[in-house]
């Protein structure tokens, strides 16, 4: 097993590891506000565009050399899967009201963030 597939999870780690725990609060109560802001992206990109992706999974399987149960070389098949975007028709005024109900969960996520930041700066005063 290769210790490779190991190292963005130690990366992160680290990295967290060195957020002090004002930045750790922050970053903790602003998690539903960043992927409100996603979702707010993705959508005016949607509507921008005029269209929408769809990920489809894609299998097929592979002749790979591997070892039998004696250790000895023999052929395998493996199923592979990829993921592909595929362009999908979208109904635009949905995608509209849905942006426009993101916008308004915004302002009220916006105002639980401000609320939280204050009460993180109190538990937490930050370094200067």
């Amino acid at each position: 097993m290769s210790l490779w597939k190991f190292l963005p999870l130690s990366a992160a780690l680290v990295v967290a590891g060195c957020a002090n725990q004002y930045e750790q609060c922050l970053r903790n109560n602003s998690k539903d506000l960043r992927i409100v802001d996603d979702l707010i992206r993705q959508s005016q990109a949607t509507v921008a565009r005029g269209y929408d992706f769809e990920t489809l999974i894609s299998t097929e399987f592979k002749e790979v050399v591997c070892l039998t149960a004696e250790q000895e070389q023999a052929t395998c098949l493996v199923e592979v899967g990829s993921t592909y975007q595929s362009p999908v028709a979208v109904d635009l005024d949905a995608e509209r009201r849905k942006l426009a109900q993101l916008l308004e969960q915004r302002k009220v996520l916006e105002s639980r963030y401000s609320d939280a930041e204050k009460a993180c700066r109190a538990a937490y005063p930050p370094e200067t």
